[in-house]
């Protein structure tokens, strides 16, 4: 008997394969594309709102063609009003293009810079640390043109190209709002020096160099010793900041009312009772400007990280318990819905947002955040519900303490 077999040509498996697979891939774009697009916005809105925390909402302006080579630009309002303006440049590092977003008000001060990018690829421990708050907390309160090691910017150590790339793009976008949105004249630009250029000089000024390096050495260890002076207690005590009609006696004057000690205060079991004091710190908007927590303020709630919050209606920090959770609630009103409520549960290691009124609920699905595991999330330190405009950012005790004292230092 005679059996006819038929085989299918390699070919044509290959193809069936491809185009499935093409298939698929095109179903999987179909369904990510508007999360990306949407987790993209959220990275955006979250930069803005940590360079403008007073800002209600922010505007996209065109932007003209100049010297100035920027790639976006918007300004930041506070109701009706301009309070400032955020610009995005990039420039080329030591292992790539680096983004960097720069924040400037109306005054013509630099309010704060963050760098990044998805193509960020700068050295661990050198370009790198150019991200870090040690490096881009030298912009607050500087003007344009800033010129790198003069200006009171400085390098990173072993990271001289990539420190020169942010120092562009701040200049970039500074100069650019200066010229066309603020209508003021900066200072011009100095010429960039390269590596090179650095390490020549005239030979009279090398025993000046030599001199000055042993006086520079003996100042910074004295610098050293006046550190490691312990700070007089009497100064970090300051009277509360949220003294109410409730504490003036029928005369007029203010009764004084001691602190509370944090150590001392139960947790609470609800969001709406018995929160620690330190939701003294949390203020309604428009009072920003004059609720800028000072490090002060920070230390006497001895926590070992705190939640800076940012919402339509209240701004401020909340610390992380020592021990057992407690939860705190953020209400507004919003078109949509009457109140728009965000629920925050605050534990020794972390937050969550534990309960949203939201439409899409996924503030309530980013999580725990951790300082251990911040550096993993997609949204970092963040959590986001932005329905409803709310924004959550970890910081550990040294950063909040720093941030504190930049954003002091920035409003005086």
């Amino acid at each position: 008997m005679w059996t006819l077999k038929k085989k299918v040509p390699a070919w044509t498996v290959l193809m069936v394969i491809c185009l499935c697979a093409g298939l698929l891939l095109a179903g999987v774009n179909m369904l990510t594309a508007d999360r990306i697009r949407e987790q993209e916005l959220l990275a955006k809105n979250a930069t803005m709102v940590i360079l403008f925390p007073e800002a209600t909402a922010f505007e996209d302006l065109e932007v003209q063609e100049s010297e100035f080579d920027i790639d976006q630009l918007c300004t930041a309002k506070n109701g009706e009003t301009v309070i400032g303006y955020v610009g995005e440049a990039t420039s080329n590092g030591y292992g790539g293009p680096i983004v960097v977003t720069t924040a400037v008000d109306t005054a013509g001060l630099i309010r704060g810079i963050s760098v990044g990018g998805d193509s960020f690829a700068e050295t661990p421990g050198l370009g790198a640390l150019t991200k870090e708050a040690d490096f881009t907390d030298q912009f607050i309160g500087k003007k344009p043109s800033i010129v790198l090691n003069e200006d009171g910017v400085d390098t990173v150590t072993g990271a001289s190209t990539s420190s020169r790339a942010v120092v562009r793009a701040v200049n970039a976008v500074a100069n650019y709002i200066y010229s066309f949105e603020l209508g003021m004249e900066s200072a011009p630009a100095a010429a960039e020096e390269t590596d090179a250029g650095r390490m020549m000089r005239p030979r009279p000024v090398i025993s000046e160099i030599a001199a000055n390096t042993a006086g520079d050495a003996e100042a910074s260890a004295n610098e050293e010793k006046d550190e490691a002076v312990p700070a007089n207690p009497e100064r970090m005590m300051r009277p509360r900041p949220d003294i109410t009609e409730d504490a003036v006696s029928a005369g007029g004057e203010e009764e004084e009312t001691a602190l509370p000690d944090p150590a001392d205060e139960a947790l609470p079991e609800t969001p709406e009772e018995n929160l620690p004091d330190a939701t003294r710190l949390m203020r309604p908007r428009p009072d920003f400007s004059e609720s800028v927590q000072t490090e002060s303020d920070l230390r006497l709630l001895q926590a070992s990280a705190y939640v800076f919050v940012s919402s339509p209606e209240q701004t401020g920090w909340l610390p992380l318990p020592q021990e057992g959770a407690y939860s705190f609630t953020l209400r507004h009103h919003e078109e949509k819905v009457d109140e728009a409520v965000n629920v925050i549960h605050l534990t020794p290691v972390g937050i969550c947002m534990e309960s949203s009124n939201c439409d899409n609920q996924d503030c309530v699905g980013q999580g725990m955040v951790t300082l251990a595991n911040r550096t993993e999330r997609i949204l970092s330190n963040m959590i986001i519900c932005l329905p409803h405009q709310v924004f959550l950012q970890l910081y550990s005790a040294e950063e909040a303490l720093n941030m504190a004292n930049a954003h002091q230092a920035a409003a005086e």
